[in-house]
């Protein structure tokens, strides 16, 4: 496994150079290759490799056999790669101030079709469709080694040497204090950084175990930074503040964060305390804000005000918990006021009428403030037969994309106690349409496959829609993320479940009788299926993953709350951008570096740089040396 763990860690070092966020000699190393063809996509996303002398470095040079690699990837893995790492650079950007930004300008970016290379048949692997193993990695990239390396590693768990494969003991070495610092943080079993329990196992057996029996089989997560990973990155680097995140409520304060009433209400909202927030649940009491519609007239309104955000993107997310038990007619409006430099108002937008009636439910709106701006809810009581009120809880603001598309699944305790392994125990969710006019549809096996039990197995399905005489098939080139949302009150300490799924239009399925794309027009390659309306559709063949998240794990964090739980859906277009090289200094125009060096200029004269890449423990280093 070794020579794949430095395949993927320089993988990685290529894709961060060709976006600008490594070190700018490692950018000079690798260039787009461009195409003698006359179509615009021909050779999109490969990158050029440099003639080299055998006398020296020869086809070891990073800059030689990074882009083999590279371009030696099936199209359907280079995008899927590409689209994991903007992801967790996001979650970067949500939950620290570290940020990765790309050399070019919004002009760079390019949709990308058939590359007309041939057969593309390729499978992305759970391995390679996990957010949390590209977080790994830019954490090693960031400085940060494996957890259970710490030097006080003996105090929490029990490495079971005689276990592990002969050739991978030395991944389990401890790191002394002075190599290796805790920054005053306590040792994380749920760290993104730590192995799992049978890690290197010659059987399977168990290669570590955890002092704490709980946490034997929940090392080794690979959802998301966890609450101590991210700490230590933000003491590392001297975070003070997340680069995109903005706002989170669940009103437990009595300042209800710095939320103000406006004087033209007539039903003021209330801050309670009662059983029902969704916050703590029912067996709890909590705080949540509540617009009482038992009294007053039809028509009142009250209206409750956010303080003022100053937007650094062009684009926020805002997730709120709502819940209206008073009457039907009564309406939660969602304004955003924007203000100019002097704070002024000069707009002021209605982005959502909700009617939704009955329990708590989860909301996305998504928005586009370029300007200072707030946002209010507003509370309209629309009818003298109401005996309860509307209620918010839970408020979340980032610079941030939303879901596209949410699944909300109520009485999910009930549904893991009565569920059988298989087929019998599928559910499945209603049918969506994509905004390019594709039907699709999640289907869940909530206690896992016949073969692999005890797990939430996780497919996506193409299905027949309205649109599909109007559409190009094989569906091509898509992105789908499937995210379990952590329901913990606050954006930046979720360890969302999400995997992605790449829609390749050569990805074949062979049965033995016939041969079909798997993303092909459903109503010609899938199966009748009669849904919940009793209305016949037709559903393709299906895309997932049968060990999405264990039960175990399931339950380590807020994924279930009050019976309810939430798959956010993402549908995107695949994209790949390369960015131009920045501009090369006179000195260096007639000056030629052999063997993929690059050259700069050190004391006003021209140089070669190389780079050269070693392992050590699995962490990828390198080294920049004159020549």
């Amino acid at each position: 496994l070794v020579p794949e763990r430095i395949h993927f860690k320089i993988l990685t070092l290529v894709f961060k150079s060709i976006h600008s966020s490594a070190p700018p000699d490692l950018f000079d190393l690798f260039s787009p290759h461009n195409s003698t063809r006359c179509l615009c996509s021909s050779g999109s996303g490969l990158l050029l490799v440099p003639q080299v002398l055998r006398s020296t470095l020869g086809d070891r040079a990073l800059s030689h056999c990074a882009p083999r690699l590279w371009n030696s990837l099936p199209h359907s893995l280079q995008l899927g790669i590409k689209g994991l790492i903007m992801k967790a650079f996001e979650q970067y950007r949500l939950k620290t101030c570290i940020d990765f930004k790309p050399w070019c300008s919004g002009t760079c970016w390019s949709f990308i079709g058939n590359q007309q290379r041939g057969k593309q048949n390729v499978s992305l692997q759970l391995s390679c469709n996990e957010i949390g193993i590209v977080e790994h990695e830019i954490l090693h990239f960031l400085g940060m080694i494996h957890e259970q390396s710490r030097d006080d590693r003996d105090d929490y768990i029990t490495v079971i040497w005689d276990q592990i494969q002969t050739d991978k003991v030395h991944n389990f070495n401890k790191f002394s204090a002075t190599l290796m610092s805790k920054l005053n943080v306590p040792y994380d079993y749920m760290s993104v950084m730590h192995y799992g329990g049978t890690a290197y196992s010659k059987d399977n057996n168990l290669t570590i175990l955890t002092k704490i029996p709980e946490f034997n089989m929940l090392i080794g997560q690979r959802m998301e930074l966890s609450d101590q990973d991210v700490q230590k990155v933000n003491q590392l680097y001297n975070c003070t503040s997340s680069l995109t995140f903005l706002d989170s409520c669940d009103f437990e304060e009595p300042n209800i964060c710095s939320m103000v009433h406006s004087s033209a209400s007539v039903i003021a909202w209330r801050h309670i305390r009662r059983e029902t927030n969704y916050n703590k649940g029912n067996k709890c009491f909590g705080n949540f804000m509540y617009f009482d519609t038992s009294t007053g007239n039809i028509g009142d309104r009250g209206f409750l005000k956010t303080r003022t955000y100053l937007p650094k993107r062009t684009f926020q997310c805002l997730q709120f918990y709502y819940y209206k038990n008073g009457s039907e007619e009564d309406q939660l409006n969602v304004w955003v006021k924007i203000y100019d430099k002097i704070n002024r108002r000069v707009n002021s937008t209605n982005v959502q009428t909700i009617g939704e009636f009955g329990f708590w439910q989860l909301h996305h709106i998504s928005l586009n403030a370029t300007r200072p701006f707030r946002i209010v809810f507003e509370g309209v009581k629309g009818s003298n037969n109401s005996s309860g009120g509307i209620s918010i809880d839970n408020v979340n603001l980032s610079e941030t994309k939303c879901p596209t598309h949410m699944w909300h699944i109520t009485d999910f305790n009930r549904l893991l106690r009565t569920s059988p392994s298989g087929k019998d125990g599928r559910i499945f969710s209603p049918k969506y349409y994509s905004s390019d006019g594709y039907a699709f549809q999640i289907v869940l096996f909530v206690n896992g496959t016949k073969h692999i039990p005890y797990h939430l197995s996780v497919f996506l399905f193409l299905i027949s829609g309205l649109y599909d005489n109007s559409l190009q098939w094989p569906c091509p080139w898509k992105q789908v993320t499937i995210s379990l949302m952590d329901q913990h009150p606050d954006i930046r300490h979720r360890m969302s479940n999400q995997r992605s799924i790449i829609m390749d239009p050569e990805d074949v399925i062979d049965t033995g009788n016939q041969t079909f794309a798997r993303w092909d027009r459903p109503d010609k390659v899938g199966t009748r299926i009669k849904g919940p309306d009793g209305i016949e559709y037709r559903i393709g063949e299906g895309k997932g993953s049968s060990m999405y998240i264990s039960h175990q794990r399931l339950r380590s964090r807020d994924f279930i709350k009050e019976g309810n739980v939430f798959f956010l859906l993402t549908w995107e277009g695949t994209i790949l951008y390369l960015c131009s090289k920045p501009n090369v200094s006179v000195l260096c125009v007639d000056f030629e570096c052999q063997n993929g060096g690059v050259c700069i200029v050190a004391n006003g004269k021209p140089v070669c740089r190389y780079c050269t890449l070693f392992i050590t423990s699995n962490i990828l280093f390198h080294r920049l040396v004159n020549r």
